[in-house]
């Protein structure tokens, strides 16, 4: 542990001799195993990379509120689309299924002159895809 501590301040300096500017707060100088980068939690012993928690969170919030709502805005269904299309990295081995959401959401741009602020009722099928 020490002597990578050690390696990592010859980095830090001969970078900066190079004219990088290294921000200091924004770096972790001491060796981890686990880290969030970019919204997604890696593990490099396990080598494994997952959502943390706050995200699984915000999708399961997103999930349950279009469902209760009996007419949502196209602006919050792509949101969500956007939400679980971003989640892929963390969870390819099980990929969220949400053809059936992809597909009202075309529709409903379609009716309504590719508008976000209109309202549309969820199909059965979507409604299906979001009761997990």
């Amino acid at each position: 542990m020490e002597e990578a501590v050690k390696n990592t301040r010859v980095v830090v300096t001969l970078l900066q001799s190079l004219g990088f500017t290294i921000i200091l707060k924004k770096s972790l100088l001491i060796p981890t195993h686990v880290i969030t980068f970019l919204g997604f939690q890696i593990d490099s012993m396990c080598m494994m990379i997952s959502l943390p928690a706050e995200k699984a969170d915000k999708i399961l919030h997103c999930c349950r509120s279009l469902l209760v709502s009996q007419s949502i805005e196209l602006r919050n269904l792509a949101s969500l689309i956007w939400l679980l299309e971003s989640s892929r990295p963390a969870i390819w081995r099980a990929p969220p299924h949400f053809r059936h959401l992809k597909s009202d959401l075309r529709r409903g741009l379609q009716m309504n002159q590719e508008s976000y602020d209109a309202l549309i009722a969820l199909s059965p099928s979507a409604r299906v895809e979001l009761a997990w």
